[in-house]
């Protein structure tokens, strides 16, 4: 029931690395971010070395200083991306070729499941999966849609990342055979952004509203707003970087009641519509966002209503193509500069 391919390594397509697989708009006037000691809750021992993640990250491990003459003492391992359809996925290039650049003899493919064979664990997808984490050989897999919020029955442990977020990303087996699930989507959102602001601080000074010193209705500074676009599991990651991270959140998805659900998760509160409306309309004039995310697909073309990027805000979209979304356009024309 499994279908597992193994992609030969192919040279990289020029900016598949930035942002860790997504499209980032930066260079917009930023205020200064209040210090904080960390940038989020401590990394678990499962999250990838440096932190980065992608719309499918990474579950291998690439030691530095690695070398040739390590991979004769290395026991071949086999990862993969699980995914239901392959959209294309440049996870086995990457991967394989990191393989290769540190003579690891491990080989990275892509196994295509249907989300509801996995949803029915009587199935023989299902077993055949199980089958497939429990192999020996298995080394890890990254975990992209629609199946990041239905693999958890078939491991063992989640990070605290991942059990808040309620996504998982990716599978790691543990010396003692057992399986944990991890999020790492979430540092990449909040280091994309962070690399995003600490720019655009550097292009201009500060010349919006949205910053620290625009007082709130108790009479205390404001928190910094950040507007997410959609509600999956990508999103669910968005918002857990987001609130780590102290923004004061809002959600807007097609779906108000989902946008609500999630908001209320996190703590935030849901907008209508990104349209012009009196809600989002409140926001724009009480200092507007500092941050804009959107994790919908980029066949969406989404566009904000003009006022939305009249603070400036960084603009981060998820969306694994085209290399340039509605939203990206609309940024660049706004004034934003690509990171």
């Amino acid at each position: 029931p499994a279908k597992l391919r193994v992609l030969p390594v192919r040279m990289l397509m020029h900016g598949v690395l930035v942002g860790g697989a997504v499209a980032l708009v930066a260079g917009f006037a930023q205020p200064p971010r209040p210090h904080h000691a960390s940038s989020g809750p401590p990394r678990s021992s499962a999250t990838t070395r440096r932190g980065g993640a992608s719309a499918d990250a990474t579950a291998a491990r690439v030691v530095e200083g690695a070398s040739s003459e390590d991979a004769p003492t290395t026991a071949k391992k086999e990862f993969f991306v699980l995914l239901e359809t392959d959209f294309g996925s440049r996870s086995p290039a990457m991967h394989n070729a990191a393989f290769r650049a540190v003579g690891l003899p491990h080989e990275y493919g892509v196994l295509e499941l249907p989300k509801t064979g996995l949803e029915d664990r009587t199935s023989n997808v299902a077993d055949g999966f199980r089958q497939t984490l429990r192999a020996p050989t298995f080394g890890g897999a990254s975990v992209t849609i629609p199946h990041k919020q239905v693999v958890e029955p078939y491991l063992d442990d989640v990070t605290d990342a991942a059990r808040s977020i309620g996504a998982i990303n990716t599978i790691v087996p543990r010396a003692d055979g057992s399986l944990v699930g991890d999020n790492t989507d979430w540092i990449g959102v909040t280091k994309a952004l962070d690399a995003a602001i600490e720019r655009g601080d550097k292009i201009k000074p500060p010349q919006t509203k949205a910053s620290a010193d625009v007082p709130n209705n108790t009479g205390g500074p404001q928190r910094r707003r950040a507007l997410l676009v959609g509600t999956g599991g990508t999103a669910r990651a968005a918002a857990y970087a987001l609130t780590s991270s102290d923004y004061e959140l809002f959600v807007h998805a097609r779906d108000p009641a989902k946008a609500r659900a999630l908001a209320e998760a996190f703590g935030g509160r849901a907008i209508d519509a990104v349209g012009a409306n009196a809600a989002l309309e409140d926001v724009i004039a009480a200092g507007g966002f500092a941050v804009v995310v959107s994790t919908v697909p980029g066949d969406a073309e989404l566009v904000l209503a003009d006022g939305v990027l009249a603070t400036a805000p960084a603009v981060l979209d998820a969306a694994y193509k085209p290399a340039e979304t509605a939203l990206l356009r609309q940024g660049g024309a706004a004034g934003g500069a690509p990171a």
